[in-house]
C-alpha cells in the first residue's frame, strides 16, 4: 500500500530480512535502503524498479531478484548490521 498524490494504490509487496538462527541465537538483518537507494541512483540498470517518489519498489522478476540477492546479501551490503536476539538460560 502506497499514497501517492491522495491516490490509495494497493501492491502486492514483499519485505527482505536476512534471519538466521544458530545455538539459540536469532539474527535479523533489515535492507539498508540509504544503500539500495544510493546503487540504484547510481546504477538505475542494478534491478529492475520504479521510484514511487516516496521511495522504490523493486519491480524485477523473481529469478533476478533472487541473483540480486546472491550478489549483494547477507555477506554482502543489502542488509544492515544484525539484531541479536538470544533465548535465556531457563
Amino acid at each position: 500500500l502506497f499514497v501517492r498524490k491522495n491516490i490509495i494504490f494497493i501492491t502486492p509487496a514483499y519485505y527482505m530480512h536476512s534471519i538466521s538462527f544458530a545455538d539459540k541465537t536469532l539474527k535479523i538483518q533489515f535492507v539498508d535502503n540509504t544503500w539500495l537507494d544510493d546503487l540504484l541512483v547510481a546504477n538505475p540498470n542494478a534491478i529492475e524498479h520504479m521510484n514511487t517518489g516516496d521511495g522504490r519498489i523493486l519491480t524485477a522478476k523473481t529469478n533476478d531478484i533472487q541473483q540480486f540477492l546472491k550478489k549483494h546479501g547477507p555477506k554482502g551490503e543489502l542488509f544492515t548490521d544484525a539484531i541479536t536476539l538470544k533465548k535465556g538460560l531457563n
